[in-house]
């Protein structure tokens, strides 16, 4: 039997570049989930601005940004939360992941997570 592997970290609000840029303000979580080949992720958000956002999951390849997978988009309200579930196969990929968590007003980036 093969027990998953987890991995917890902050979205941060207006971060982007491969997760080079300062952590800025929290504004949500996202925990991976590694089962095999297959890696889930589960971001919420909170104190988000309203709007439409796509979850990306990128692998983190040779101190940049790698392959990445569209794992779905989610609405967020009035009151700054939402959240979203997605899997993606990352078969041939490496251990070292994160998402970005983004709109057409705000771009968020969670910390690389070994997973």
């Amino acid at each position: 039997m093969v027990l998953p592997s987890t991995a917890k970290s902050t979205v941060y609000g207006d971060r982007d570049d491969c997760s080079f840029d300062a952590a800025n303000q929290a504004i949500g979580t996202v925990t991976f989930t590694r089962k095999k080949n297959t890696l889930t992720v589960k971001v919420s958000l909170h104190g988000a601005d309203p709007g439409n956002y796509t979850v990306r999951l990128y692998q983190f390849a040779n101190n940049d940004c790698g392959d990445h997978w569209d794992l779905g988009t989610f609405k967020v309200g009035a009151s700054g939360d939402g959240s979203r579930t997605g899997s993606a196969d990352v078969s041939g990929e490496g251990k070292l992941f994160f998402v970005d968590v983004f709109s057409d007003a705000a771009d968020n980036e969670s910390d690389v997570v070994k997973v």
